[in-house]
């Protein structure tokens, strides 16, 4: 294993100096965490932001489609029920001219 020196960082002074606000933003930002950015480059704000949107049109597809479905099954039932209408008053008038022939 080689040895290395540690680096040595020398921070430039400014000729007018830095002010209290400057000093503790200078710290504040020193201090917080460096971005976590994942193996494509982007930070993992940005990440989690692609990764709910994505989830938001699958929620929003998935949606359509059960509504999709619904309609569907509204539809079909309807159909069925006209048929059965319909069919209920051809039982209906068949029965009402027994009753008319029944009666002569």
């Amino acid at each position: 294993m080689i040895y290395q020196e540690p680096v040595q960082y020398q921070i430039p002074a400014l000729e007018d100096g830095l002010t209290v606000n400057e000093i503790h933003e200078l710290f504040t930002f020193l201090e917080s965490e460096p971005p976590v950015y994942s193996t494509s480059g982007l930070q993992t704000t940005q990440l989690d932001n692609s990764v709910e949107e994505i989830r938001k049109r699958k929620r929003m597809i998935s949606n359509q489609e059960s509504a999709r479905r619904s309609r569907w099954r509204k539809k079909t039932q309807l159909e069925n029920l006209t048929i059965e209408v319909n069919r209920l008053k051809l039982v209906n008038r068949e029965l009402k001219n027994r009753l008319v022939h029944h009666r002569t």
